[in-house]
């Protein structure tokens, strides 16, 4: 069984989502159970405008009889699809790689990070929020002088 119509969306859905500034707090809000089908669902999307690239070079180059030999349609979406023709999983790897690089030039962290700032937060509250969404843990004393650690 080809495993790779599985994994590499997944991967690259993976990818995408976690070097894009955009995700970042979306991410740290997601369940733990709905992250991977969150990254399948990103890289299907990534999988599917990788297809359409590959069948529009594809298509152009139809003009170039000489070049292209004339193909099965089925039979090329059957062989994009299963990964044993690597055009797709070339452009696929060129998008995933590409576009968080993108999307972080004309969103930058500074603009994300105001989009998801609460209003009228109190410093305790945007603390708490901030080591929720890291996942870290935060010690909190109060005046009687207890200590409290925790997430």
């Amino acid at each position: 069984m080809n495993l790779a119509p599985v994994i590499l969306p997944a991967l690259a859905g993976y990818w995408f989502l976690s070097q894009t500034y955009y995700f970042k707090p979306t991410l740290a809000q997601t369940p733990p159970y709905t992250f991977p089908l969150l990254c399948a669902v990103y890289g299907v999307a990534l999988g599917l405008a990788a297809l359409v690239c590959a069948g529009l070079v594809r298509l152009s180059l139809y003009w170039l009889p000489d070049l292209v030999p004339p193909v099965d349609l089925v039979a090329w979406i059957e062989a994009q699809v299963s990964a044993s023709d690597l055009s797709t999983v070339a452009i696929l790897l060129v998008l995933t790689l590409a576009l968080p690089c993108i999307v972080n030039h004309y969103l930058p962290a500074e603009e994300v990070a105001r989009k998801w700032v609460v209003p009228d937060e109190s410093p305790l509250a945007r603390l708490l929020r901030e080591a929720a969404e890291r996942g870290t843990t935060v010690e909190v004393v109060t005046t009687e002088g207890d200590s409290h650690v925790g997430r």
